[in-house]
């Protein structure tokens, strides 16, 4: 074959694959054109299952057939999910996981900014069926707290132990399964938990909180105040600690100790006026009326 031919054969080829990214892309922009127009029509239904998800399936399906690629890979997915075909849809992004798992979850973070709990299951849970490789924690932990926030606690438990219980040091996971106890009034689990690890792992000044709050709950405030008390020796930076340590001392009548543990957390954060409000009681409480009323006036500029 002549050098002449060689180039024209060349430039056959390439026109030829031009055509044909240009073809599945057309098929591709039509897919997503009528993607986003079903989606505006299920707004307007009584129903969002009622919209009509047939022809961007039909599109994304001959972007395929034409040239593979994420995009269109991406499309059908949803098109399969948006009509009810979660299975399917998962089985399509399998051929990207890492990508659709990213988006997956960063829908159901949104979702739990939004407070849409049960949302953000269904979002985390998606992207967690794309998990192929360790580590899962990072993932279930955000399932079992959304869980959690659902009113589901033993399927949130099981997500939390997931990473209690896998080979991954991901301490964040004691503690969410600690405050699941804790909240549904299983003192004896919390604690069953926060004693059956070893000494390195209790020095965690959120998982000494838990316990403490689990203490506080149960009207055990000796054993609150023990717990808050090493929380800050362990983390003495953080407000919020010196402020549960107050409340405890408080509960104990030890109302010095008390107040400068208030005094502290207004010290490390100023902003918040409960902080605030509980250290202007305790002045009340012992007699100090002026104190009391300067942080009233403190509070007065706080307040909008």
């Amino acid at each position: 074959m002549s050098l002449k031919w060689g180039v024209l054969l060349a430039i056959a080829v390439f026109l030829l694959m031009r055509l044909v990214s240009l073809r599945g892309a057309m098929y591709q922009n039509a897919g997503y054109a009528a993607l986003n127009s079903s989606r505006a029509q299920a707004q307007l239904l009584p129903s969002a299952a009622d919209a009509d998800y047939s022809l961007a399936v039909s599109l994304f399906a001959k972007a395929l057939a034409v040239q593979k690629t994420p995009r269109s890979a991406r499309g059908l997915g949803f098109a399969l999910l948006y009509q009810g075909q979660e299975g399917a849809a998962l089985q399509v992004w399998q051929a990207m996981p890492a990508a659709m798992q990213e988006e997956l979850m960063a829908y159901g973070d949104l979702a739990m900014q939004a407070a849409a709990y049960e949302t953000a299951v269904a979002w985390y849970e998606r992207a967690l069926a794309l998990q192929q490789h360790p580590p899962v924690c990072p993932l279930a932990q955000r399932l079992g707290r959304a869980y959690e926030l659902a009113g589901q606690p033993l399927l949130a438990r099981q997500q939390f132990l997931r990473c209690v219980q896998s080979a991954e040091s991901y301490a964040d996971a004691h503690v969410d399964l600690c405050f699941s106890y804790v909240n549904h009034g299983e003192l004896d689990a919390a604690v069953a938990l926060f004693t059956g690890l070893d000494e390195a792992s209790r020095q965690n000044s959120s998982l000494l909180t838990c316990v403490g709050v689990g203490y506080m709950k149960a009207n055990a405030y000796g054993e609150a105040v023990t717990h808050f008390r090493e929380a800050v020796a362990v983390d003495p930076e953080r407000a919020s600690l010196y402020q549960w340590l107050s409340l405890a001392y408080t509960r104990v009548g030890m109302l010095a100790e008390a107040i400068a543990s208030a005094e502290q957390a207004t010290t490390l954060d100023g902003s918040r006026v409960d902080y605030w409000q509980h250290l202007a009681n305790l002045y009340q409480e012992i007699g100090q009326d002026e104190a009391a009323t300067a942080v009233r006036q403190r509070i007065s500029t706080l307040q909008p």
